[in-house]
């Protein structure tokens, strides 16, 4: 079995990487992820693909019950537990997501950053969607395709460009007609484009109500 590339990613240089000035996609999921909590005082949060929790530093723990966070990459992981030493609502989970068994749990906010991209959508929109209440916001931010961007932001962290090949992205049309036929429609969206040209597809996302 192919091993994921997102194992041999160092965290150094992926946090230094989209951290940089000319890639800026750091500040955009930590600015996404805190309006959403303050915006819908979620008590259960599912965070696929947390990486080291970015913006996990504006939750407010009195006020959920319970974040489970996921990362195939056990040192992301590890960097995680250490920021919140203790944290009993602090659920780690270390798997690929698709693997993931979520024992029927269902989470009020599931916040999927750029994670699409490198998994069947129609699988994990249907994982997403076990997990999900009537009242349940998905929000996800996808990359959106340029013919004159390279899949991975150019920078001086060139270990983050062996993830290109494993990356698919979408259209804004592709998306809304696959969320259709996996049973959800989009409430809210915004196109951001960030300062290297990229544009990225902002959604708040519920079920469709038959």
């Amino acid at each position: 079995m192919e091993s994921n590339p997102w194992l041999d990613i160092d965290i150094s240089d992926y946090v230094n990487h989209m951290s940089s000035s000319e890639v800026g996609q750091y500040a955009l999921i930590n600015e996404c992820f805190r309006h959403l909590i303050q915006k819908y005082n979620s008590e259960f949060i599912f965070v696929p693909g947390c990486t080291i929790g970015n913006g996990f530093e504006h939750i407010d723990w009195n006020k959920i019950e319970k974040i489970t966070a996921l990362d195939i990459n056990p040192e992301f992981l590890n960097i995680l537990s250490n920021r919140f030493p203790g944290e009993r609502k602090l659920e780690i989970v270390n798997t690929d997501f698709l693997n993931y068994n979520s024992n029927k749990n269902k989470y009020d906010l599931i916040f999927v950053a750029l994670l699409f991209e490198y998994v069947s959508l129609s699988s994990a929109l249907t994982k997403i969607k076990n997990m999900m209440k009537e009242s349940s916001i998905l929000f996800s931010i996808i990359q959106l395709p340029d013919e004159n961007q390279s899949k991975v932001s150019k920078s001086k962290y060139k270990s983050l460009e062996k993830l290109g090949p494993y990356i698919s992205l979408i259209t804004v049309d592709e998306f809304e007609k696959e969320l259709n036929e996996s049973g959800f429609c989009i409430k809210w969206s915004e196109q951001r484009k960030l300062v290297n040209g990229k544009s990225f597809l902002l959604a708040e996302v519920v079920l469709k109500k038959y």
